[in-house]
């Protein structure tokens, strides 16, 4: 595939993935954090990772009205606060990578992505 001035092509499943422009004006298609980004997030591991992170997040949440103990509770507490650092991590990570909204492969031109970043601002 020719690559245009401008445009960063990841490669991921041999299927091409072409990011147009600088990411935040900054991470440029040659960017070594944004390909290592690129190949962080795309890798299986990860997303196992993550989905076990929503897992622990939702039964945190189911169980913490039954805890009456405040020591529990405060630890429950900083538990879903790392968690939540780590989807920041995650939709920063993504954003890097994808750009923000300046092009059709951006982040927030994907609705669920969209959804996504909206829950991790209001978590």
């Amino acid at each position: 595939m020719p690559k245009k001035a401008n445009e960063a092509v990841f490669h991921y499943n041999d299927r091409p993935f072409v990011y147009e422009r600088k990411s935040f004006g900054v991470f440029g298609e040659e960017s070594k954090i944004r390909m290592y980004l690129f190949e962080m997030v795309m890798s299986h591991i990860y997303k196992i990772a993550y989905i076990v992170f929503v897992i622990a997040y939702s039964i945190v949440l189911a169980i913490e009205k039954n805890i009456k103990s405040k020591e529990t509770l405060d630890e429950l507490h900083y538990f879903l606060l790392a968690l939540n650092f780590c989807f920041l991590f995650d939709t920063v990570s993504k954003v890097i990578v994808m750009g923000l909204y300046q092009h059709k492969n951006s982040y927030l031109r994907d609705i669920f992505k969209a959804l996504d970043a909206f829950i991790v601002i209001i978590g």
